[in-house]
């Protein structure tokens, strides 16, 4: 929980939602909205004031038993909480659950939470070292998907 909240703070500093004051909490899979949700945002707009609800990993299936779940972000605790944080942005263009509009701010939240996340993994990898000419040189070192598992071990 303590590293989530890390997590958090940096995120809100990057998304620049500093002002918004955001709780995360690792919950059972039955208190959110649907099966096949592994996370929600609870935002309220006028006091900016958000509660961030993400599965716990103990409680997400096995890998195999649901093609749902083995997507690669799905156990991206990281992935997930920027997604939730990004909707602090979308929610006052949100539609129902289900509508057209509705899967397509998913889609594009999706692939924002995707490339931010890919992103800031990237810069941490490449680490940057002076040659006796005074030159940069980068190596590059892609981070696998963390995994939610073992996320909270560490």
């Amino acid at each position: 929980q303590e590293k989530l909240e890390g997590l958090l703070a940096e995120w809100q500093r990057i998304l620049r939602i500093q002002d918004w004051t955001i709780t995360v909490k690792l919950v059972k899979h039955r208190e959110l909205l649907s099966d096949h949700n592994v996370a929600y945002i609870e935002c309220h707009l006028a006091t900016r004031v958000a509660l961030i609800k993400i599965v716990h990993p103990d409680d997400l299936p096995p890998e195999g038993v649901d093609e749902w779940w083995d997507v690669p972000h799905a156990r991206d605790i990281e992935h997930t909480l920027v997604h939730e944080l990004i909707h602090v942005y979308t929610k006052p263009f949100e539609q129902k659950y289900g509508t057209l509009q509705n899967t397509a701010v998913e889609v594009m939240v999706d692939g924002l939470a995707g490339a931010l996340v890919g992103l800031k993994r990237k810069a941490e990898s490449e680490s940057k070292t002076i040659r006796g000419n005074g030159r940069f040189s980068k190596k590059t070192e892609l981070r696998p998907v963390i995994d939610v598992e073992e996320f909270l071990k560490t």
